[in-house]
């Protein structure tokens, strides 16, 4: 009997403690195994989480500089002017919608209206979400702006050059059977071309957190977020600059919807895409399209958060109440234009406290990569798997708090110079 387990040996005493030595020098083998396969592990679940940071201050970075641009463009309408030979050379047109309007017989026997009118200019480089309750007509609207389906009146015009792909929201173009090498290169060979750059097909399959184990496995044998990582590479590396996206955060895991974010941020095409993810939308897009149904369909500049500031209030009906006794005058309520004092101290002192977790966390994981450390020192290997967890936690939670109030303070202080 040795540490809860019996072994029995069908022979007598004769050779008993060579044959103990070596059942515990088997153990002692396989526990040293096990120690390194937890600091591999560890290493891999944890990497790229120092770079974070500085990825989502890159995204905050871009993301705000175009909203800018298509605020002001949407102030202007007048200044945007796409003919046909620019948009034929240059490409700067991607999608032009000129008074569209569409209607269905609903099976209540009345009529269905999902556009009424409704005109879009979409340029190289904007990223719009398409938002709505459900059966509003945000699909509908959608295959008539990239050409599947055409509207009863108007038109839609396509500009040259514009070449689509699809995020397939039921991973129906992925072929069970077929390896992840094969998958990225199905001509053969080990090269991936992205974004007209060659890449071999292991080093692309890392930047979506596979390991180089897996690129001869089967897509049958991937899990469900695997499966999502696989799609998104194929996607990134097909040739296209016009990204449409219908509802791609259903079934992801936080680490694939980062990895999507991180890859949205770093994509130079125009994005149009369907979501009722109102984080993913304000972390991505540029302006909102609002389909509220009965063919009332506008567009705002911003995010869902900025679009919940700048549409109309619903029109309230007329209520018949008592008047009230006069009361003394209140002061009006000013309109915050910037973060309050406590916001802007939390934001200012966030990166610091942001770098000293990162700095924990390296030590950790270099303590926790000793693969004898385990056997050597249980207790001590599980209080540092504790903070280093509790370390993580508390960066996540960190880093979304500072997104958040960077994103509010840039939105209050386009708000100050309305």
């Amino acid at each position: 009997m040795e540490r809860g387990r019996i072994y029995r040996r069908p022979s007598g005493f004769p050779g008993f403690t060579e044959w103990a030595d070596k059942i515990l020098a088997d153990e002692e083998s396989q526990q040293h195994k096990l120690n390194r396969k937890i600091a591999e592990e560890t290493r891999w679940l944890r990497e790229g989480l120092t770079a974070r940071r500085k990825r989502n201050e890159g995204r905050v970075t871009r993301l705000l500089a175009l909203r800018r641009d298509k605020a002001e463009r949407l102030k202007r309408p007048g200044l945007v002017n796409l003919d046909v030979g620019r948009a034929d050379s240059g490409g700067a047109l991607v999608i032009e919608a000129n008074a569209i309007s569409r209607r269905f017989a609903a099976p209540d026997g009345g009529e269905k209206i999902i556009a009424d009118q409704f005109s879009l200019t979409v340029r190289r480089g904007d990223r719009i979400g398409l938002i709505g309750r459900n059966g509003a007509g945000k699909t509908s609207l959608l295959k008539m702006l990239i050409g599947q389906d055409k509207p009863d009146r108007g038109r839609v015009r396509i500009g040259f050059g514009v070449e689509t792909v699809y995020f397939d929201q039921k991973r129906e173009s992925l072929n069970p059977d077929d390896t992840l090498w094969s998958t990225l290169c199905p001509g053969g060979g080990d090269t991936v071309y992205v974004r007209d750059r060659p890449r071999h097909v292991a080093s692309y399959l890392r930047d979506f957190l596979f390991r180089d184990r897996q690129i001869t496995a089967k897509v049958k044998t991937l899990s469900g977020g695997e499966r999502n990582r696989l799609l998104m590479a194929k996607l990134f590396a097909a040739t296209h600059n016009l990204l449409v996206l219908d509802e791609p955060t259903n079934d992801l895991d936080i680490e694939t919807l980062d990895l999507l974010q991180d890859e949205l941020a770093r994509y130079d095409g125009t994005i149009l895409l369907v979501s009722h993810d109102r984080d993913f939308l304000d972390r991505v897009v540029t302006s909102v399209v609002a389909v509220e149904g009965d063919g009332v369909i506008d567009e705002y500049a911003g995010g869902y958060d900025d679009y919940l500031r700048q549409r109309p209030a619903p029109a309230a009906a007329p209520t018949r109440r008592k008047t009230p006794a006069p009361k003394p005058a209140a002061r009006p309520k000013t309109k915050a234009t910037k973060l309050s004092f406590k916001e802007t101290r939390e934001l200012e002192q966030l990166p610091a406290r942001l770098a000293e977790l990162e700095d924990d966390m390296v030590k950790l994981r270099k303590l926790l990569a000793d693969p004898d450390f385990f056997s050597r020192d249980p207790l001590n290997f599980e209080r540092a798997t504790t903070r280093l967890s509790a370390a993580e936690a508390e960066h996540a939670a960190g880093e979304e708090r500072w997104l958040e109030l960077e994103m509010r303070r840039e939105a209050l202080g386009r708000e100050s110079l309305a």
